[in-house]
């Protein structure tokens, strides 16, 4: 996978049905729920997230925390994925360290957290006490490639950065970039991040932001 030798064994784990979540916590707070998009199976590459998530089910962060607490990974920031399934919250994994998919900057745009400075200033020596300081909304959306080749053209960026309500676009392609499809978050080829004063109007705004960006292959 990615290039590296695959094991000879195989972990095989039950399914886990029902949307999916990260918590974010810092030492031993939880900073805020997210709410993750997903692709079409079996791949279920990650579209897009919301912060916080609109609608956070009963005892997830206190899932999280908890495991967390039980890996003894209560220093700084973790990110753990969970599914809220029929029983309740199942823990995916559980990862010591800040959240990829730009989410540390959505936690910043909507809470006025600076999870990047915090990690720093813990690294440090400092204490430092990441609290949310307003309630926002923001979303982030990607732009999937759909086919291999190689990148001629790209476009829309001006598009969608000067849409209401759009913090940050960018396409992380440029012409001659090779292609492959890995049904994964490479597939990515540009992004952008929007808020709102509700969940609803920020996950709008970065969907059409994000619907602007464009490239063509050959």
């Amino acid at each position: 996978e990615r290039g590296r030798a695959m094991p000879a064994v195989a972990l095989v784990e039950a399914y886990a049905e029902g949307p999916e979540f990260s918590v974010e916590t810092f030492d031993d707070t939880v900073v805020g729920v997210v709410a993750k998009h997903l692709g079409r199976p079996p791949h279920f590459v990650e579209t897009g997230h919301d912060f916080p998530a609109p609608d956070t089910p009963p005892d997830l962060a206190e899932t999280a925390l908890r495991a967390v607490q039980a890996l003894g990974l209560g220093w700084g920031p973790a990110h753990t994925e969970l599914r809220y399934g029929p029983d309740g919250p199942v823990v995916i994994e559980v990862n010591p360290r800040l959240a990829g998919g730009m989410i540390p900057a959505l936690v910043g745009r909507a809470a006025g957290v600076d999870l990047v400075a915090a990690t720093v200033a813990r690294a440090v020596g400092d204490t430092p006490s990441p609290q949310p300081e307003r309630r926002a909304h923001a979303s982030i959306r990607f732009a999937l490639a759909d086919r291999e080749g190689t990148v001629t053209a790209v476009g829309g960026l001006a598009e969608a950065r000067g849409l209401p309500g759009v913090e940050l676009a960018e396409i992380t392609v440029a012409p001659g970039t090779a292609l492959e499809i890995t049904h994964s978050f490479r597939d990515r080829f540009g992004y952008a991040v929007a808020t709102g004063p509700d969940a609803a109007t920020a996950a709008d705004r970065a969907e059409r932001a994000a619907a602007q960006l464009h490239m063509t292959t050959r």
